[in-house]
């Protein structure tokens, strides 16, 4: 017997069409659900979180700190750290401004009274991310003298490979920003309600969920402002060789190739018309102590070695950047001077400038004064 293979499906397509007319249908309810819900919803999540600049950008972030110099501000995220900071300094105009890691965190705008400072700091762990922030920031902004925050282990290779993706900035993604930022504050706010219960109460100078929460964040002047509770956990903990050693990578040398940012570095600086100050801050005895007498680590310090070495001051003076190392400051015997063994408590910071400051060559080396470099 002949089939019809045009009716014998026929049925088939009458089923599948109205299956797709029934899939059509379900997606328009669900589209329609999710639009007569999700709107009001996004619009209270909206409402909830605005008294807190969950949805500011950075650049948002750093024209509230303008507008009112006592406020504290931490990123959601420290990538976005640059992203705050330079609309900042280029507000700002300052004569001195400081690089470096969280390590250079404590240097303060009056510190430098007078002139006019701002701390860059956070925003450059390694050489090419120190580089990279030098070359934006001074695009806009004319300090007349840079402050490097240089540690032996800028140079390591470890180091490098520890920082170099996690720590890179982020820059002009302030949507993707401010999505991170509502996304940080309902975690924080569904787990803890209070900080931000209290914050609505009586407003802080703490702006942004993120400073809000850990009642911490750079100042008006970059610098960086820790809670109690912070110094208090890490002074409990972290004041300590052991702390030390897992912070800082051992490297059997210094790299060249991370040698060669900072001597680029040192060629922009020359054709921007300024001046470079090199200084390494204290670090906790007890983990000098470790890099200098432990004998089963002793080959892995070798880039420590070849840094306190006058090989190395000779390179550093060659590219115009004197260097006053406190590394062995008597800073380093006080664990009060310290929050861990590698960040500067307040009171070692100011203990550290007044070390500085009392070197005349210091004072000399960040002398608004002090003749300016051909090209500024």
């Amino acid at each position: 017997m002949a089939v019809d293979i045009a009716a014998a499906d026929a049925p088939r397509d009458r089923v599948d069409g109205r299956g797709a007319a029934t899939l059509r249908r379900y997606i328009g309810i669900v589209a329609l659900l999710f639009i007569v819900i999700g709107t009001p919803l996004a619009g209270f999540i909206v409402w909830l979180a605005r008294p807190f600049d969950a949805l500011a950008t950075p650049r948002q972030l750093a024209a509230i700190q303008a507008q009112r110099p006592e406020t504290v501000i931490l990123p959601v995220d420290l990538r976005y750290n640059a992203a705050f900071k330079l609309p900042r300094v280029v507000h700002g105009q300052p004569e001195i401004i400081c690089f470096g890691s969280s390590r250079a965190g404590g240097f303060r705008a009056d510190m430098f009274a007078p002139r006019r400072f701002y701390n860059m700091s956070y925003t450059g762990w390694t050489a090419d991310q120190v580089l990279d922030i030098f070359e934006r920031t001074t695009r806009e902004t004319h300090p007349r003298v840079v402050i490097l925050e240089l540690d032996y282990f800028l140079f390591a290779n470890h180091w490098q490979h520890w920082f170099e993706t996690p720590r890179t900035m982020i820059h002009d993604r302030p949507f993707r920003y401010a999505m991170e930022s509502l996304g940080s504050y309902l975690r924080a706010a569904l787990k803890n309600p209070v900080p931000f219960d209290a914050y609505r109460a009586a407003p802080t100078r703490f702006v942004g969920p993120e400073s809000i929460r850990n009642e911490e964040g750079f100042r008006s002047d970059g610098s960086y402002q820790n809670s109690q509770a912070h110094i208090a956990y890490a002074q409990a903990h972290f004041l300590n060789a052991e702390h030390f050693v897992g912070t800082v990578p051992p490297d059997y040398e210094m790299s060249p190739s991370l040698m060669a940012p900072i001597e680029r570095l040192a060629v922009l600086a020359r054709q921007r018309g300024i001046k470079l100050v090199g200084v390494q801050l204290p670090l906790l005895r007890a983990g000098i102590d470790f890099l200098d007498h432990n004998t089963s680590y002793g080959p892995r310090a070798g880039a420590w070695r070849e840094f306190e070495s006058a090989a190395t001051r000779a390179w550093l003076a060659g590219l115009g950047i004197p260097l006053f190392d406190l590394a062995r400051s008597l800073v380093d015997d006080d664990p009060a001077n310290f929050i861990d063994s590698v960040h500067l408590s307040d009171r070692g910071m100011d203990k550290t400038m007044a070390e500085l400051q009392a070197d005349p060559a210091f004072r000399a080396a960040i002398d608004p004064d002090a003749p300016r470099a051909p090209g500024r």
